[in-house]
This record gives C-alpha cells, structure tokens and sequence, in this order.
C-alpha cells in the first residue's frame, strides 16, 4: 500500500485503521484520495492478493524504466 501511496504523491504514512480511511477523507479535497481508494481497491479485486498485483507493477515499472534509459527516447 506505501508504493501506491509514494506513486499517487499523498502524504499518508499510517496504515492501521480506523486511521487509514480518516486520512484518505482528509485528504480528499487536495488529493481526491476517496476516488483513488476506490480505483485501487477495485483493481486490486482482479488479483489473488496485494503481493501479485505489486509483483505485475514491478514488471510494468521496470519495463518503463528500460524505455526510458534507452539512448533513442532521449533523441
């Protein structure tokens, strides 16, 4: 859940709930975090579990490095 949150840039570093959904309420205004929520954990519905979907957007994430380090996106 931290990679979702560093990548969508929203300041949240607690986890525990009731917590958690207190700060994506907080949020919300600034960051439209409750949408966000939403899309992930809708997302997440199409994976067994939380460590396969972080396992595919390693892939993803990797590929798009290698893309962009390569001499020819840089012409």
């Amino acid at each position: 859940m931290w990679k979702y949150m560093f990548f969508c840039n929203i300041p949240i570093r607690l986890f525990q709930e009731p917590y958690f959904l207190d700060r994506i309420k907080l949020f919300d205004e600034f960051y439209g975090t409750v949408d966000k929520w939403i899309r992930f954990a809708s997302e997440l519905q199409g994976y067994n579990c939380e460590q396969d979907y972080f396992e595919e957007y390693n892939v993803q994430l990797h590929a798009l490095n290698v893309f962009y380090q390569d001499h020819y996106f840089h012409i």
